[in-house]
């Protein structure tokens, strides 16, 4: 049995007796995409010839699942999301060889199942969303976009399924898009969450491998332009710093030296206005707010504890340029019986201490106390305040 896998859960019903039959459990979360997952189960011969799960009605496509592991004091759901693939191996040789293997994917494939053509008048991208995200019952966390596309100038248009349109959306917007949990989110990476569990490097370190990557070619320097429909006049807009939190020293415009700093001229980015180019030009900015990765295999049982997707987590043990708070991208868990391992990637916006970082927090297994799921927004909507203007962001390198 996998020791990490606290409860296996189908149609909101616990599932107790399966948990022994579990061979293997791999969920990917990742900023840019659903949520997925993979669980195996063993399969036996009934002494009748017949085979055990194989047509049990719990396993049966678009049944809704929910895996969640972790340690004493640290636990949280991996994954609640519908099954979408079901695929049965049978072999001769008995249970050893045969198996069935459910795949599937988080709650975002129920809204990409029905392609719709819409016209959104007099709407905000993200009164949009929150439309959206009832209309399937879900509760949502939506970042105000500002601009009201005005339906005498331009109306969004949709042609699309409902979670390919709003994270198109979100798309133009520099925003990230997912469903998690019952809920919606339509917002700017949260980088103010507290960082997770301390990743460390070295002997004594709870990461076996980890690997820092920096790109120094992204354009740090963004300009848009557009014509202004009433007074036909040329607008500009200019990004030259991040728009979003600091997590290290010296962004990539301060590493140019010498060198010009990478400048990018934004071409067919329709816009009706002037906030709309902001949020054009911070979409743009991704590339040079992620010049800095990490990666890595952590063995979870020296961890103690789940790392999570879309949250901060700070690393030591790599030396100053490297070390620090890192937002982590994507995790892919592979849970066996004798295993867990957690492959993860991390980007991050600027190299260097900042000298806030919190590298004193344990790095062996957690103490017992509240589970990471207490620490969710509290049920309900939240319209979160639009992004800081740009005004306040000038001057930045």
């Amino acid at each position: 049995m996998i020791r990490e896998i606290t409860t296996l859960a189908i149609n909101g019903q616990r599932q107790d007796d399966l948990l022994a039959d579990i061979a293997e459990i791999e969920v990917e979360e990742h900023v840019d995409a659903a949520d997925v997952f993979r669980l195996r189960l063993s399969l036996a011969v009934r002494p009748d010839g017949t085979w055990r799960l194989v047509d049990d009605a719990r396993l049966a496509v678009w049944n809704r699942v929910a895996i969640r592991a972790g340690y004493p004091g640290h636990q949280d759901t991996l994954i609640d999301g519908y099954i979408t693939h079901l695929h049965v191996s049978i072999s001769g040789s008995g249970r050893e060889e045969s198996y069935l293997e459910l795949t599937g994917m988080d709650a975002s494939v129920v809204l990409d199942l029905e392609d719709r053509q819409i016209a959104w008048p007099n709407k905000k991208d993200s009164d949009i969303a929150q439309a959206i995200f009832a209309a399937y019952g879900l509760t949502w966390e939506v970042e105000d976009t500002q601009v009201l596309h005005d339906d005498r100038l331009a109306t969004v248009l949709q042609a699309e399924t409902d979670i390919r349109f709003l994270q198109r959306l979100a798309a133009r917007n520099g925003f990230e898009c997912y469903i998690k949990d019952g809920r919606g989110y339509f917002r700017t990476a949260n980088l103010e969450q507290p960082p997770q569990k301390l990743i460390t490097a070295g002997s004594s370190g709870n990461v076996s491998t980890l690997h820092f990557e920096i790109d120094g070619t992204p354009p740090s320097r963004l300009e848009i332009r557009r014509i202004d429909p009433f007074d036909k006049r040329d607008e500009r807009d200019e990004l030259t710093a991040l728009t979003e939190r600091p997590l290290g020293k010296r962004p990539l415009g301060a590493l140019h030296r010498d060198t010009p700093v990478g400048r990018r001229l934004l071409r067919q980015q329709p816009s009706v206005a002037a906030l709309q180019l902001e949020a054009r030009t911070r979409a743009a900015y991704a590339a040079a707010s992620a010049f800095a990765t990490a990666s890595g295999d952590i063995d979870g049982r020296s961890y103690g504890a789940v790392l999570r997707a879309k949250r901060l987590v700070t690393i030591r043990g790599a030396g100053p340029t490297h070390d620090g708070n890192y937002y982590v991208t994507r995790v892919r868990h592979v849970l066996a019986p004798d295993s867990y391992v957690q492959h993860f990637e991390a980007r991050r916006n600027a190299i260097g201490l900042v000298g806030t970082e919190r590298f004193d927090r344990p790095s062996g297994p957690l103490p017992a106390g509240p589970s990471a799921d207490n620490a969710r927004p509290a049920a309900g909507n939240r319209l979160l305040p639009p992004q800081q203007t740009r005004s306040a962001l000038r001057g930045g390198s």
